[in-house]
């Protein structure tokens, strides 16, 4: 069985030591660097510890490494290989490698997906022609049929050259996250590149932990090495994991899933091939060293059941019959998207897999909502069986009334798109859902108070000062990236010290304000950013840090830069006003926000930058906490009942319904003002966020005696809608209302 020696502890960021595999043991390292130098000093200290590996190195001609791009994303998502960690494998190989040896980079790509570009849009290729070795699709390669020892699924398998050849040095590069269709996706899920389209689809539905242990058994890698620079959780980047090192890949996935608290039991392809080789796992659980690096690290989030974990997050019904792992993969993201959008299918009941269980229960009378049956399984099993012979009519009638959504699998468009055309009014009920109708009921816009002070927004527009430009001189792409990333933390933060503390992070660091880094920001980068805030209670590098790391959702369709994601360019805009807005849409930041206050602050600030580019058309009132503050005191917004007076006038924390429904009321009233002054809409916006965030502040200054209103002066004497503001001529106690206290929702 072999001993597993002394784990030694070398740094607080890293452990090492033997894990018993059979009668071998395989030595492994894991550290939680995040610098692409110091994996290659970890990988380069890794091979010259171990001679037999790099004998092993040094008597092959070729090695070749096997990266994970999956489908087209970029490295941020979490779900493709880094690529500097791959930059630091490669460099690695070559110092131990014996001079002459070749190094080749392969893979081939999701199904539906052609792998080049696959391998450009997640960096990969860059790489490869940075450091001068090839890329290789291995779709373009020829194949050998590899019989299975102990077969569960498969007897034998189609295996791409060159991963069964012994001459090659063979490199194993997973990545660290989870799936709905498997609780982990390591390095051993990693080797279902090598296997050619057909027998892929043929894993996903015959079940593909089980085949990945045929699988398993009868490739033999040379080096395994599994990196979550970041992680990626149910399909949603996290934040930075651990990265490692081991002879054995099973002896790797192993080690992560104590790392990062993933019961082995959970996980069927490693609890078989765990017990077929006698890896002895346990030992790390006596090791001290081992303990503490894993304290580390938070439990990674996974699925043991696919669907039952779909139905329970998303309050969905799914009659499961063997679900191959592509449609789980497609309804767990079409459900996201159906949440985002309110229009899950919670009346009806999705059929997934062969869905015999399904059609026996149509005979029953008493089953709510419509079928809808999801992929060719569902589909075409459940058309056999109604089409046979005996066949009760209850059955047949529950059949024809369910609603039939084609493909394998089918495509997450065409799943949200068929679903969300059958519950249109849910839409609209769904952003009611996100408000409180009693508040919105109990509150009133009064015309009377515009139009009492209409003359004054000229003057006052005149008068407005010019905002200091923090991001003048920055190239295009960085400001447009400073803009973003304002805008989308800038909740509960003053606007001036955000603007200056991101101005001075792009001049200084401006690589931090790329795509890529700003999709794996975390706390530490947040807490930096923000340093000195005079609250630093509200910093909450946490959820600004999640904000953050949403973003990626922007980049797709091969954009690598903000301005290449906005299509907008020195020349002009190359997309669309609702184009854009669809873009930014995509980051969870801006459509998690009901009434849309970040986005709008964004596309005010792009409207004012781009004025012909039609943006204007889509803007809507942005209200912050000062412009409702500053209604509610002046007298443009009221409340008509008991309930809605004691909102406004209370202390206690407010629920995000509650503030969203006076977040709609104010910004009724502003485009109120914004028609009767005949300002635009931008610029009626900005004149009360002024007024708001300068003079009637927390503690109001009505005559002006401060600092805050000194642009005012030259025209103003005191606040000028001192003479029409009904907290300071009719109730007093207005000017002791202050912004509503959020409770709950921080985006």
């Amino acid at each position: 069985m072999g001993c597993s020696r002394q784990i030694d502890l070398f740094d607080w960021n890293s452990v090492e030591g033997d894990v018993p595999c059979g009668g071998d043991s395989h030595p492994f390292s894991v550290w939680s660097e995040r610098e692409a130098s110091q994996h290659a000093r970890r990988l380069s200290a890794y091979l010259a510890a171990h001679g037999s590996i790099r004998h092993r190195l040094r008597e092959c001609v070729q090695a070749w490494i096997k990266p994970n791009i999956t489908s087209a994303e970029e490295p941020w998502a979490g779900r493709t290989t880094q690529p500097e960690v791959l930059r630091a494998v490669i460099r690695s190989l070559r110092d131990h490698a014996r001079p002459g040896t070749e190094i080749i980079v392969s893979d081939s790509s999701v199904i539906g997906c052609d792998t080049r570009t696959a391998a450009r849009v997640s960096g990969i290729q860059e790489v490869c022609d940075a450091e001068r070795v090839g890329f290789v699709d291995l779709r373009d390669q020829p194949v050998s049929m590899a019989a299975v020892p102990e077969p569960l699924v498969f007897s034998s398998i189609p295996i791409h050259y060159p991963f069964l050849e012994h001459d090659v040095f063979k490199v194993n590069m997973g990545k660290v996250k989870s799936t709905y269709g498997s609780p982990v996706g390591f390095c051993v899920k990693n080797a279902k590149g090598v296997i050619p389209d057909e027998y892929k689809k043929a894993f996903h539905n015959r079940g593909v932990q089980r085949a990945l242990c045929d699988l398993y058994g009868v490739l033999s890698w040379d080096l395994a090495i599994l990196e979550g620079v970041p992680i990626s959780e149910l399909g949603v980047a996290g934040g930075i994991g651990p990265t490692g090192v081991c002879t054995s890949a099973l002896v790797l996935d192993m080690v992560f899933a104590g790392c990062m608290h993933v019961p082995i039991g959970a996980v069927e392809h490693l609890q078989v091939l765990g017990k077929r080789l006698h890896v002895r796992i346990d030992v790390l659980d006596d090791s001290p060293s081992f303990k503490q690096f894993r304290s580390l690290w938070r439990a990674l989030r996974y699925s043991a059941s696919g669907t039952a974990k779909l139905a329970e997050q998303y309050g969905v019904r799914i009659d499961d019959d063997a679900a191959c792992t592509a449609c789980v993969e497609s309804l767990a993201k079409a459900c996201k998207r159906l949440e985002q959008d309110g229009v899950l299918p919670d009346s009806d009941n999705i059929v997934i897999g062969c869905a015999s269980g399904a059609v026996l229960r149509g005979a029953d009378p008493s089953p709510r909502g419509t079928d809808i049956y999801l992929g060719k399984c569902a589909f075409d099993r459940v058309a056999m069986i109604v089409s046979g012979a005996g066949c009760h009519e209850p059955v047949l009638k529950r059949w024809r009334r369910g609603h039939k959504i084609d493909g394998c699998p089918p495509t997450i468009d065409s799943i949200v798109e068929q679903i969300g055309a059958r519950h249109p009014e849910r839409r609209s009920e769904h952003l009611a859902a996100t408000r409180s109708e009693r508040i919105l009921r109990g509150l009133q816009v009064n015309p009377l108070q515009a139009q009492a002070g209409r003359g004054l927004y000229p003057l006052i527009l005149r008068s407005l000062p010019k905002e200091a430009e923090a991001f003048a001189g920055l190239d295009l792409d960085t400001a447009l990236a400073c803009e973003v990333v304002c805008a989308a933390i800038c909740h509960q933060m003053n606007w001036d010290f955000l603007r200056r503390r991101v101005a001075d992070l792009a001049r200084s660091e401006p690589q931090q304000l790329l795509p890529s880094r700003i999709a794996m920001a975390d706390s530490a980068f947040v807490a930096r950013l923000l340093k000195g805030y005079e609250r630093p209670e509200r910093i909450r590098p946490n959820e600004r840090s999640e904000m953050l790391r949403s973003l990626a959702g922007m980049f797709q369709d091969g954009a690598y830069s903000f301005s290449a994601a906005l299509g907008i360019a020195h020349g002009g805009i190359t997309k669309g006003p609702s184009d854009i807005v669809a873009v930014l849409g995509r980051a969870k930041v801006f459509a998690e926000d009901p009434e849309q206050k970040k986005l709008q602050v964004l596309l005010h600030n792009l409207a004012a930058a781009y004025p012909h580019s039609g943006i204007d058309a889509v803007c809507q009132p942005a209200i912050d906490y000062h412009i409702m503050r500053l209604y509610v005191r002046r007298g443009d917004v009221s409340a008509r009942t008991r309930t809605a007076e004691e909102f406004l006038f209370g202390s206690t924390p407010r629920k995000a319904t509650t503030v969203t429904a006076l977040r709609v009321v104010v910004a009724e009233a502003l485009r109120g003002v914004s028609v009767l002054t005949r300002i635009p809409l931008q610029e009626a916006n900005k004149i009360e966020w002024w007024i708001g965030r300068s003079v009637c502040t927390k503690r109001p200054d009505c005559e002006m005696n401060g600092s805050g209103g000194s642009w005012l002066r030259p025209h103003f004497p005191a606040c000028p809608f001192k003479n029409v503001c009904y907290a300071f001529n009719s109730d007093p106690r207005l000017l002791a209302v202050r912004e509503p206290q959020h409770e709950g929702r921080y985006y």
